[in-house]
């Protein structure tokens, strides 16, 4: 099994690295880059919803990629999230 290195960041710098395992299959592609911005949507109540935006670099099936995207995060009471969002390549 592959590990995958997720980087937790802020706008525009890293602040931590973190390992989990990553799904099964072979790994196509590896890609980092950096948030490039961050806002809350709306809080309601316990939830809070925050859009995130980023853009990074890597290769994927032997090719040099760029990538952005936006990402839309629920945050839950109990330390619960949900996310979905859209990404090009």
């Amino acid at each position: 099994m592959h590990m995958v290195e997720r980087v937790i960041a802020r706008p525009g710098k890293r602040v931590g690295k973190e390992s989990a395992p990553m799904a099964l299959g072979d790994q196509i592609g590896e890609a980092s880059g950096t948030i490039t911005g961050t806002r809350v949507i709306k809080s309601i109540g316990t939830q809070a919803q925050i859009e995130v935006s980023f853009q990074g670099s890597g290769t994927m099936l032997g090719q040099d990629i760029t990538d952005i995207g936006t990402y839309w995060q629920t945050l839950r009471a109990g330390a619960c999230s949900t996310a979905k969002g859209t990404y090009s390549i």
